[in-house]
């Protein structure tokens, strides 16, 4: 099957046809209450990183963070359609999201038949869009796997001994992955490997094998160079370096553990996915046809991630979960003594319901509320009011500083951060760099006097944790001298003027979110 017959029903039944009208409408409920949520914190970098180099100001140099140029490639786009805006960076994880399921179920339809690529495709939905693992926002996890997936999808299923381009085409939608989060760069080795012994397998040519490696290798090549030239032209590589290589080796040994967040997610899957393993494991004693292969493309994956805390960074895993779930399910089908169709709607159907039952109010709450559910905090909620108030209270030309790891306060309110450290992860992890990203962020607070300062309440913004004590009391310090108390967001999501003691941070009892200060008028 093409990729035209897939998109234009050409040789689809009348139940296929339904299946995939099915399967859009099930998307679109599992994802029209994610396309206004409040902004998370990486979204806002990415945003603000963004919408920084749209004015010729490099990732880097102009703003610090640790992800691979490409992304911010991407973002720059729903940048420029509309600026400081949430609802294009969601529209385009949306899309990336849909043509991933799109890749899943050719993959599918290329293993085990059409049948699974339908199955896979219906796995895919609830799956992709599990709240626990953060799966609405526009993550560089949820934005990889497509490149990740076609490039699987060109080095397996459509090389020949005759064409050129496939392997090309592999090496650089890899590469496009690698550069927009490197996590991928086990899976994709694993891969390219596999896909070079099978088709060396098949013809056993070692030399045409070899030359097909060099042609992933230049694909890859290919788009690497493209992606630095911008960066050579501006000559800031060694910033590059710094920030996507070595500062990430500190950054996760601070964020990091042994195994307690692999078994924390491992749980959740099997809370919520609990048929699914039962069928993988069905396929497994049945030797379902490649069910194997993607096994240990999910255990590859875990290896990968499994020291961290986020929930989005197991993305990785899921298609290869889904594949392996879709592979085993249509196996187990195949051997049923009844292949009638409406024993097989019943099977899936009962897997989709199992699998959406623990998660079915997902899809009724508001943007809002949906932010509430999955974070247990308003924080992004108020970000929204506080941006908001910031535009009535500066000019664009005028800049602030958010304390804390709160940045998409500077891209929904459109005002630039009077220092490159949008995060504050590099001033308070023990690094090499520490001293000299530390004395810079305070050159900067001196030298450029935000017209506003704002203090996220939250622990987990990086700023009243342990690691920051004293650097908070240092620039609690200079606010105390030179800035003077504005306003306060309440956790209602209202700008409220509570009366807040100069140099208490831990407000919790007051129920701030936001604490906004502005700078005397005589400095």
């Amino acid at each position: 099957m093409r990729l035209y017959d897939l998109v234009t029903f050409k040789k689809y039944s009348p139940w296929s046809v339904i299946s995939v009208i099915g399967i859009t409408i099930f998307f679109i409920v599992s994802t029209w209450n994610s396309l206004a949520m409040p902004m998370h914190g990486d979204e806002g970098s990415y945003a603000y990183t963004a919408w920084q180099l749209t004015n010729d100001n490099p990732p880097y140099s102009t703003s610090y963070d640790v992800k691979p140029p490409v992304l911010y490639y991407l973002y720059t786009l729903p940048t420029i359609i509309s600026p400081h805006s949430i609802v294009p960076i969601r529209i385009m994880g949306i899309i990336s999201l849909a043509l991933t399921i799109l890749i899943i179920s050719l993959i599918a339809q290329k293993e085990w038949g059409a049948r699974a690529a339908h199955i896979a495709a219906w796995l895919s939905v609830p799956i992709l869009t599990l709240p626990h693992l953060l799966t609405q926002v526009t993550s560089a996890e949820k934005l990889l796997l497509l490149p990740l997936l076609a490039s699987t999808l060109f080095s397996l299923y459509y090389v020949n001994n005759n064409h050129k381009w496939p392997w090309i085409l592999s090496g650089a939608l890899g590469m496009i992955a690698i550069l927009i989060k490197p996590t991928c760069v086990l899976l994709l080795l694993f891969i390219w490997l596999y896909a070079l012994r099978r088709h060396h397998s098949q013809n056993g040519n070692l030399r045409q094998v070899g030359f097909q490696a060099i042609l992933i290798g230049l694909g890859s090549l290919s788009v690497l160079l493209i992606s630095l030239a911008y960066f050579v032209q501006k000559n800031i590589l060694p910033a590059l370096w710094e920030n996507t290589v070595i500062f990430p080796l500190y950054f996760f040994q601070v964020f990091s553990a042994e195994i307690d967040y692999l078994l924390r997610f491992l749980k959740s899957f099997l809370t919520h996915w609990w048929l699914i393993f039962i069928y993988i494991a069905i396929g497994l004693l049945l030797k379902g046809k490649h069910i194997l292969f993607y096994i240990v493309l999910c255990l590859l994956g875990l290896i990968t991630v499994y020291k961290f805390p986020s929930g989005h960074y197991y993305f990785i895993v899921l298609p290869f979960f889904i594949l392996a779930g879709a592979g085993s399910l249509t196996t187990i089908i195949a051997r049923l003594k009844s292949q009638q169709l409406h024993w097989r709607l019943l099977i899936v159907a009962v897997t989709i319901m199992v699998m959406i039952w623990p998660i079915k109010m997902q899809y009724f709450l508001t943007p809002n509320k949906l932010s509430y559910w999955i974070y247990g905090n308003t924080l992004y909620i108020d970000a929204v009011n506080v941006a908001a108030y910031i535009q009535s209270q500066t000019t664009a030309e005028e800049k602030i500083l958010v304390l804390g790891s709160e940045p998409q306060i500077y891209y929904l309110s459109g005002r630039q951060s009077v220092t490159r450290f949008i995060n504050h992860f590099p001033i308070t992890i023990p690094s090499p760099y520490l001293t000299e990203y530390v004395n810079e962020f305070y050159d900067d607070l001196i030298r450029e006097r935000p017209r506003l300062i704002i203090i996220p309440n939250y622990m987990f913004s990086d700023f009243t944790d342990d690691r920051a004590s004293k650097l908070a009391k240092n620039i609690m310090s200079v606010i105390a001298e030179k800035y003077h108390f504005m306003q306060a967001t309440a956790s209602d999501s209202q700008l409220s003027t509570i009366r807040i003691g100069i140099n208490e941070l831990n407000t919790g009892q007051y129920n701030v979110s936001y604490l906004i200060y502005e700078i005397n008028d005589n400095e």
